[in-house]
């Protein structure tokens, strides 16, 4: 998608609430020329598997001002003559000049939106350095980086059988024999030709998470053992809240983090307590039920949380370069996102494609996730549900509740997801319009900049209650969009209008209805899509694109 003054602004405003630029989108100020690291962001952009945007006359420093620069054509040249003499291999850069406004004194930027090269010509290097994206900054890439991403480049694909790798000096003796019966029991429900197999150790060798050596595979050394840190001790679990440093001298003795945690255990282990530690850790909100009862909820929908640890513990990297690096999931809060990072990124699979409606099952792990299919919690809920919609249970249960989409992010070695805590109060669909204030459970991180709403104290009004459980679509309330955009409520309005009456949305029929500007209705339509309150199919700029209304 081109970048036009409107989606650069509405960027902008969300680095603001971020208080930093991300992942995929570098701004620099650019007041003299081409910034001095240009050059290692340009690389880096290079190395991540759908590329990056680096957008020249934006001053970080200054709340993200819009100041522009002064030559922008020479500026467009210079970073493509960058790349070419100082980038190997180089990537394909297309850049353009916006200007940010009408008015003679707009200011006008640079947007270099470098793409991401191909696995077998990774990786791209500047001045023989290798860089990679993280957070909000380059980094150049560790050794075991640059091995991960040969082993992706071969042929044989080594990744394949990671899992099925044995584990030195391990036998039955390591396995929870109360997880192997599980795991043996529901396979001779779910596969025939186990159903006359009494031994449950001859089951497990028939899916080689016990090999014909005796040793455990990776597989189900790390699904089914009492211990499996033992061995590897990166198939753990490392949970932490990140303070924000708050001291004026930036001082070491300052606290940086709070309720440290490293979780041991095989895999259901993992997954119930990394989920004990994000409950208490997150804030809960109150909120009325249409009945007029009040309930506590967290900030976060739970389940969609439990969905991308269960993932992050499922189909994190297995290879050598990671286990044998100490590389373990990582989860933390901060007072803007809870981030749970795994080590390995997306095969085969884009973020794009992550997000649709299609059901994409990708067992990068095979092994493993066939024990998970069978593996249960404490509670006796399965791992996970084997059928490939678990990141549209997330986009659903976010949408839901009022909540921005999450983040996913792929370098090609790491995978984030980012979650993103509602800092501004927002509608709570099971509150039938109000807003809640934010309610604390210890040990929560405080954000001291921000101010919550006063929690409201007497049932929602009755013009305001929810609907009956099962509503039609025309007697569900339109949610309060004033705050995505002044356009935003006519848009949607007019989404939500025609898709009722079973009318094709498309983008000429919302221009028809609104009397906006195809400009006003594509920069309204975007943070509607983005907050899912309204769906896109097709693409921009696809002839037969239409749009349905999500609530």
């Amino acid at each position: 998608m081109t970048w036009d003054s409107a989606r650069i602004q509405q960027e902008v405003s969300w680095f603001r609430l971020r208080q930093g630029d991300s992942t995929t989108v570098e701004v620099k100020r650019a007041a003299h020329g081409l910034p001095e690291n240009l050059g290692a962001t340009t690389c880096a952009f290079a190395n991540m598997p759908e590329g990056g945007t680096i957008i020249l006359g934006i001053d970080e420093r200054s709340n993200f001002d819009i100041v522009g620069v002064p030559e922008p054509a020479k500026l467009e040249a210079g970073i493509v003559d960058q790349a070419r003499n100082a980038i190997s291999p180089c990537p394909y850069i297309n850049t353009y000049s916006v200007r940010m406004g009408t008015a003679e004194d707009a200011p006008t930027v640079v947007v270099a939106e470098v793409q991401g090269l191909p696995i077998q010509e990774r990786p791209a290097r500047y001045k023989h350095r290798a860089y990679l994206r993280q957070a909000d900054g380059d980094y150049e890439m560790h050794a075991s980086d640059l091995r991960m991403i040969e082993a992706a480049k071969s042929p044989e694909n080594p990744t394949a059988d990671y899992d099925m790798r044995p584990v030195p000096n391990t036998s039955a003796k390591d396995l929870d024999e109360k997880l192997v019966q599980q795991v043996a029991n529901d396979l001779r429900q779910a596969v025939r030709p186990f159903r006359d197999i009494d031994d449950d150790h001859e089951i497990l060798r028939k899916i080689t998470a016990v090999l014909p050596t005796g040793e455990l595979s990776v597989a189900g050394y790390y699904a089914l053992s009492t211990f499996p840190q033992g061995v590897y001790p990166a198939l753990s679990v490392t949970c932490a809240v990140r303070l924000p440093d708050t001291s004026p001298s930036h001082s070491q003795s300052s606290a940086r983090t709070r309720n440290l945690e490293r979780f041991s255990g095989p895999l259901p282990t993992l997954l119930d307590q990394t989920m004990e530690w994000i409950t208490a850790n997150l804030s809960t909100y109150q909120a009325y039920l249409a009945n007029g009862h009040m309930v506590d909820r967290p900030e976060l929908p739970l389940n969609a949380i439990r969905e991308a640890v269960a993932n992050a513990l499922i189909h994190r990297d297995l290879g050598p370069d990671t286990l044998e690096e100490g590389r373990s999931i990582d989860v933390r809060i901060t007072h803007k996102a809870l981030m749970i990072m795994s080590p390995g990124g997306l095969k085969s699979l884009s973020v794009s494609q992550l997000k649709s409606d299609e059901l994409w099952r990708q067992e990068v792990n095979q092994r493993l996730y066939r024990l998970a299919r069978s593996l249960r919690d404490d509670a006796g809920h399965r791992i996970i549900e084997g059928e490939g919609g678990g990141v549209q249970t997330i986009l659903k249960s976010l949408r839901e509740q009022g909540l921005k989409p999450p983040t996913f992010v792929d370098t090609g070695v790491k995978f984030t997801a980012f979650f993103w805590r509602d800092t501004e109060p927002q509608l709570r669909p099971d509150m039938g319009g109000e807003t809640a204030a934010p309610e604390t459970t210890a040990p929560a991180p405080t954000d001291s900049q921000a101010s919550p709403a006063p929690t409201p104290t007497s049932p929602a009004p009755a013009s305001k209650a929810q609907p009956s459980l099962q509503p039609s679509p025309a007697a569900q309330p339109l949610p309060d969009l004033e705050k995505l955009g002044k356009n935003a409520p006519a848009v949607y309005k007019a989404v939500h209008t025609a898709a009722v009456g079973g009318a094709t949305v498309t983008l000429k029929s919302i221009i028809d209805a609104t009397n906006l500007s195809e400009s006003q209705v594509r920069y309204a339509l975007k943070p509607l899509i983005e907050r899912e309150f309204v769906h896109m199919h097709g693409g921009q700029g696809r002839r037969g694109t239409t749009y349905t209304a999500a609530r």
